[in-house]
């Protein structure tokens, strides 16, 4: 059920809606203010896996991946 993408999660948090802007994106990941599954993510350049019923929370908002 995993799902390989060629987005970032930089990519993702702006496609999401949780960040204005990629700038405000990687700012928000530096701050360690995003998590994966509840583990910090790191920013990085290398595309994410994302699978049904992960979680990405920024600060209080978080989205739940659906099928």
């Amino acid at each position: 059920n995993n799902v390989k993408t060629d987005a970032t999660m930089v990519d993702v948090l702006v496609s999401f809606g949780m960040a204005a802007s990629k700038s405000d994106a990687k700012r928000l990941i530096e701050q360690k203010a995003v998590r994966h599954n509840g583990q910090p993510v790191v920013l990085t350049k290398d595309p994410v896996t994302l699978s049904v019923n992960d979680v990405i929370e920024v600060g209080r908002k978080a989205v739940k991946i659906d099928p």
